[in-house]
């Protein structure tokens, strides 16, 4: 799998700005995954800004498969000196002497902004923390009747089935939750089934 990754402003055929692009491979290290769940190196990591990174990290389907998630690092000036600064005894301009000084004026943190499952068993996605903490996780649901397509069939296929997204409900710390990949079978049902989906995790 690839990563589109743009940058920059270059002019473009049309005399327009277009931003240049380039692909990026990506892909899990192989046997990434174990009976206990993901392995270290299992994730591959590409940087495509200054604060914004994507991840590939390994999934379970019945031909090689991944999930992708992005990343974004959020810097803020650390405490004690915005608690300086509110208290009027430090400046902008200080601050950027000390920058210029050498000194680390800013904390980081890196926050799981957006995951995406792909085709996978949902065991795959429990094995990957960062994507049930993501502000949103689209995650594949391709089965939901269990009368008709059973649990069973969801995980020889390497799918996910709507009862065992409500299983493990206490499990996601998502923001958003958007369910996708039904089944043809699952038509008939129109918008039943995300409403139906939605219903179960609140």
């Amino acid at each position: 799998m690839a990563l589109l990754d743009s940058g920059g402003t270059a002019p473009g055929a049309d005399g327009g700005g277009r931003p240049p692009e380039r692909v990026v491979a990506m892909a899990p290290t192989p046997a990434a995954l174990s009976e206990g769940g993901m392995t270290d190196g299992g994730v591959t990591e590409v940087t495509v800004g200054r604060d914004c990174t994507v991840q590939a990290w390994p999934t379970i389907h019945r031909v090689p498969s991944q999930g992708y998630s992005m990343w974004r690092t959020k810097r803020s000036l650390r405490p004690e000196l915005a608690a300086e600064m509110a208290a009027g005894r430090l400046s902008t301009r200080q601050i950027a002497q000390l920058r210029r000084d050498g000194a680390e004026v800013e904390t980081s943190s890196r926050q799981c902004v957006f995951a995406f499952s792909g085709d996978t068993t949902l065991q795959a996605v429990l094995d990957y923390p960062p994507a049930l903490e993501a502000e949103a996780l689209v995650l594949e649901c391709t089965y939901f009747d269990a009368a008709r397509h059973p649990v069973s069939l969801a995980h020889e296929r390497g799918h996910v089935h709507l009862s065992e997204i409500a299983e493990a409900a206490s499990r996601f710390r998502n923001r958003r939750l958007v369910l996708m990949h039904f089944s043809a079978a699952c038509k008939q049902h129109g918008n039943a089934l995300p409403v139906l989906g939605l219903r179960f995790l609140r």
